[in-house]
C-alpha cells in the first residue's frame, strides 16, 4: 500500500519510478540493469531479503555509488 501511494507520488512528480517486493530482487534488478537509477528507496523489512542486507551487497558487492533511503512504513 505505501509503495504505491509512493510510486503514484512520485510520477506525479514526473519521475519514472521501478518497484519490486523484496530485497532480493532488487540487487536482481540492480545486476541485470546497469543501474539507471538516480535513488533508491529501500524499505527496510522486506520478505525474502531485507533492505539493509539488500543495500549491504548494492554498496559491498556491486560497488554502486547510487544514494539508498531507508524507509519503513
Amino acid at each position: 500500500m505505501c509503495a504505491k501511494l509512493m510510486c503514484n507520488t512520485l510520477r506525479q512528480l514526473k519521475c519514472s519510478p521501478t518497484w519490486v517486493d523484496n530485497g532480493s530482487k532488487a540487487v536482481d534488478l540492480l545486476r541485470e540493469d546497469s543501474a539507471p537509477f538516480d535513488l533508491i528507496l529501500m524499505d527496510i523489512r522486506m520478505p525474502v531479503m531485507d533492505g539493509l542486507t539488500a543495500t549491504k551487497l548494492i554498496k559491498d558487492e556491486l560497488k554502486m555509488r547510487i544514494p539508498v533511503v531507508a524507509l519503513t512504513g
